[in-house]
């Protein structure tokens, strides 16, 4: 998988439930990881993707929507969909 990552010069990953190792590989390969997220994916990436919070897409139960497991503050969400993908 984190060939594919490397690759394809991912910068974000955006998903739902991840364990903690492999959020720790992918985090060390330099991708911001964005874990617990749920819904419609299209809708989340047009989100994500027009530089809105996806805070609302936070898994049900997942207190910190989705920044648990974030190295950089959930907040810089609202300005994150204008980076390069």
């Amino acid at each position: 998988m984190m060939r594919i990552i490397r690759k394809h010069g991912v910068q974000v990953l955006i998903c739902g439930a991840v364990s903690q190792e492999l959020a720790n590989i992918i985090e060390t390969c330099d991708v911001e990881l964005i874990p617990f997220l749920a819904g419609d994916a299209e809708t989340i990436l047009e989100t994500f993707a027009r530089g809105q919070s996806i805070s609302a897409f936070a898994m049900p139960g997942c207190r910190c929507a989705g920044g648990c497991r974030r190295r950089n503050d959930w907040s810089a969400l609202k300005t994150s969909g204008n980076r390069s993908r």
